[in-house]
């Protein structure tokens, strides 16, 4: 044997022991996969070996170094879940809710982003069949606001919708509720009675049973489709004469548009010679509604902040324009034929918010509105809801909003032409959205002066 063949032998006696450790740390993690899927092992142990070694030690470092990944390791993301799913299966005290458990891991999959998106959400199918309904403006129920005291369960009614089935049906805000299909509700919770019990289906009837200055008053309503205010109006004279249209916008929900334009109709047709749109503390809502909205007030074929004379911007009204990681994504326009040439204000505080802040920066733009109050919030970025197959939705930030100037709203907000902040006298009282007062409300009263100036 030559010293090569003598170099060859060594280097295999320094391979084995490396081979045999190898073979045996492969036949351990399988033989420890295999227990693990048919439960035939202590689960805490088993993680120790999957894993490697201590596991609280393991899981911390494995955190840190993961923090910076691009992308998501679903093959080790399952096997943890499997691994837990054992752990609960054995030793878990309580019955598990397999639905509540999926909703949390798709829950705390869309929290994982929240750090950079705020806004990111994960919503159960029922969760978001619920929103679906509050931001449509709509439901099939009676129109009743009705509150619940803590303390005694008395639940009263605070509100009758106008046109509601409530109304015609003789509900009057201040009847005690007692009843509801003649069953006792006095001990459940407000929101039990209202979704199981006083909401149904349209064209069915429900029957109460009121409570009204000592007396008893039986009332059989039927169910119909109730549109919930969000625009309230109001014609405020002045002495000599002049009239002001004052409109309080709460929120843009579906139901918004119909109501704003029935309002601006109606103070033309009653002579109005100006109207102030109080978006003070309106968080915002369906984007489309504000730009139907906008689209009312202003005519189609402004053609200003036109970039480039070739581009679609030109003879048309820019309302909205959108930037996503592409580049600029949607473009929205004015096309409805209709124009308000009323002089308009704004009425806006560090409450109003998104769709707020559009409505009032593009009128702002356009120099059809003077800004009343304080900067506005400054949200200008876009949620995209994605259902999912299950009715269940995913929430997330998609792009972000333009004026027709290119203004970015985010971060910034609108800021007003006029500066005035609330009087403390207002704001110990509160606005009246019903009931506005020039005398009690300053900056209503510099909305209405900045009209006329």
């Amino acid at each position: 044997m030559n010293d090569m063949d003598d170099k060859a032998v060594e280097r295999r006696k320094r391979r084995w022991p490396s081979f045999l450790a190898g073979a045996v740390c492969g036949a351990l993690f399988a033989a420890a996969v295999y227990v693990y899927s048919t439960g035939f092992i202590n689960i805490p142990f088993l993680g120790s070996i999957v894993i490697g070694g201590d596991p609280q030690k393991t899981v911390e470092t494995a955190s840190g170094s993961d923090a910076a990944r691009a992308e998501i390791n679903y093959g080790r993301v399952n096997l943890k879940l499997r691994m837990i799913q054992s752990i609960l299966v054995q030793d878990y005290y309580y019955d598990e809710d397999a639905q509540a458990v999926e909703d949390g891991i798709f829950t705390g999959m869309m929290y994982g982003l929240t750090e950079t998106d705020r806004y990111a959400a994960y919503y159960p199918a029922e969760e978001y069949a619920e929103q679906l309904n509050s931001t449509r403006g709509n439901y099939y129920g009676i129109g009743a606001l009705i509150s619940q005291d803590p303390e005694t369960n008395t639940m009263t009614v605070e509100k009758v919708y106008a046109k509601s089935p409530a109304e015609e049906a003789g509900l009057l805000a201040g009847d005690i509720l007692k009843r509801v299909n003649r069953e006792d509700i006095t001990y459940m919770d407000l929101s039990t009675v209202v979704d199981d019990y006083v909401k149904g289906e349209e064209g069915t009837y429900v029957n109460l049973t009121v409570e009204r200055g000592g007396e008893t008053v039986e009332l059989q309503i039927k169910r119909g489709k109730v549109e919930i205010p969000s625009v309230y109006a109001s014609l405020l004279s002045e002495e000599g004469g002049r009239k002001t249209g004052y409109i309080y916008v709460s929120g843009f929900e579906v139901a918004t548009v119909g109501q704003f334009k029935e309002a601006v109709d109606a103070f033309i047709e009653e002579g109005a010679e100006g109207l102030v749109i109080d978006l003070r503390d309106n968080p915002g809502g369906v984007m489309d509604s504000a730009l139907s909205m906008l689209d009312y007030l202003l005519a189609d074929n402004i053609g200003a902040f036109s970039a480039d004379e070739k581009t679609a911007d030109k003879g048309k009204t820019l309302l909205l324009y959108t930037e996503n990681k592409q580049g600029r994504a949607d473009s929205f326009y004015a096309s409805d034929k209709h124009e308000v040439k009323l002089p308009v204000t704004v009425l806006m505080n560090a409450n109003s918010a998104s769709a707020s802040e559009i409505f009032a920066g593009v009128l702002k733009d356009y120099q059809k509105a003077e800004i009343v109050g304080t900067t506005s919030y400054g949200k200008g970025i876009v949620q995209t809801e994605f259902p999912l197959p299950d009715g269940s939705a995913i929430k997330y930030t998609s792009s972000q909003y333009f004026t027709p100037s290119g203004y970015a709203v985010h971060g910034q907000g609108v800021a007003p032409d006029v500066e005035i902040e609330a009087s403390e006298e207002f704001l110990e009282t509160g606005a009246d959205p019903e009931n506005p007062d020039p005398d009690a409300d300053n900056q209503l009263a510099e909305a209405i002066r900045e009209l006329y100036r």
